[in-house]
């Protein structure tokens, strides 16, 4: 007993311990670079390996001070070393297990006491109609470390269980998508699909939404032969669509037009009408439609595809800032249901809605909003650039 506890506690185990926190701190960086900033914590800054280092590290550093005396003045030099890594290493686990991290944008003028988290949490909000509950406790970090073409030996998942009034709800990842891009693959034996197509302040954008899905387009819900509340319905039968609108909508038609092209200046000398909410409609092709200030055509009828999601380049400015995505499988009662969301570090809102086991369930990824005690007031913002 004493053998090992010479060996665990030695100056010599304490030099290969410090040789080895500088190696991981090493590998860490190289981690960081070649993959993400996620997958450098996952490995390294997170793991429980690194933590139990630092622990022994301390134990040690507190052990040789007891062990050589180096309360001594004229060993302060060797105690001020073996105490800043002690309060290194103390002030990393309080920042570790106590702090948090985020951002708080401000505009000038503007007053505000809300962070977005730069954590991130799995979200859900809940509802039967009578009562909403959200659910957003359970932070998690996404990485390359958890992707499905990973190179990693090991795999995590995330499995969470909640409980509204006498329901539960199970959720599990299953998939992981870092940087995703999508791509739409014609299919007989793919899903019945709709290509929206919005019109932002980004220009023209494709939006792909399967039959039965839910979906946002421009902050506007809309579903496909699946009627939901408060969603622009569209319904297809024997070839022929029809729109429903939650509010009072407007139309363009725009009739002569090149297909498929849409600018502004198309838009002039057209006709156009008002479409009275919750009244159905038959769709026209050549028009643009305008709810809620989202605008958007549907230039033909269905198709049968899927969507097929792969990785972005980080190395690629177009691609650096594109969502992560995260297939999951939910599941309540005797249903079960296979969706997969977007979001990632800043996207405080949720991506999609379902419906399963008599409630209505709104899913995310992403940051969360943290209120401060303390609100700030951003007066004044100067910004100077040099080249």
């Amino acid at each position: 007993m004493k053998r090992l506890k010479n060996i665990l506690f030695s100056t010599r185990t304490m030099t290969v311990l410090l040789m080895l926190f500088g190696i991981s701190m090493a590998v860490a960086t190289f981690v960081e670079s070649s993959y993400d900033t996620p997958t450098a914590k996952t490995l390294v800054y997170n793991s429980r390996w690194f933590e139990i280092l630092m622990l022994w590290l301390i134990i040690l550093f507190i052990a040789n001070i007891k062990r050589y005396r180096l309360w001594k003045k004229e060993k302060w030099p060797i105690l001020v070393f073996h105490l800043a890594f002690v309060f290194m290493f103390i002030g990393g686990g309080i920042t570790r297990y106590t702090s948090f991290e985020g951002q708080m944008p401000i505009q000038e003028g503007q007053t505000t006491n809300e962070i977005i988290s730069d954590l991130t949490y799995f979200k859900l909000n809940v509802s039967d109609g009578e009562k909403i509950l959200l659910y957003d406790k359970h932070p998690y970090m996404m990485s390359y470390f958890n992707a499905k073409d990973t190179k990693w030996p090991l795999k995590r998942t995330f499995k969470q269980n909640y409980r509204f009034d006498d329901k539960a709800i199970s959720l599990k990842t299953l998939d992981y998508i870092p940087l995703a891009k999508d791509s739409v693959q014609i299919t007989e034996s793919g899903k019945k699909m709709l290509n929206i197509v919005s019109i932002g302040q980004g220009g023209r954008e494709d939006n792909h939404i399967s039959e039965g899905e839910l979906k946002s387009i421009e902050g506007t819900m809309f579903s496909f032969n699946k009627s939901v509340q408060d969603a622009v319905h569209i319904t297809e039968k024997d070839g022929d669509i029809m729109i429903t609108l939650p509010t009072d909508g407007q139309y363009m038609s725009m009739e002569g037009q090149q297909k498929g092209v849409v600018t502004d200046s198309t838009l002039l000398d057209q006709q156009s009408g008002e479409i009275k909410a919750n009244e159905s409609s038959t769709l026209n092709h050549r028009a643009l439609y305008t709810v809620n200030n989202t605008r958007f055509i549907i230039p033909k009828n269905s198709f049968k595809g899927k969507i097929i999601y792969y990785n972005g380049d980080k190395n690629n400015p177009m691609d650096k800032n594109l969502l992560e995505a995260i297939q999951l499988e939910i599941n309540s009662g005797n249903e079960t249901d296979t969706l997969l969301i977007k979001g990632g570090k800043g996207i405080t809102g949720f991506d999609k809605t379902i419906k399963i086991n008599g409630l209505n369930i709104s899913l995310g990824v992403g940051s969360k909003i943290l209120l401060t005690d303390v609100s700030l007031r951003c007066d004044d913002f100067l910004l100077d650039r040099y080249p």
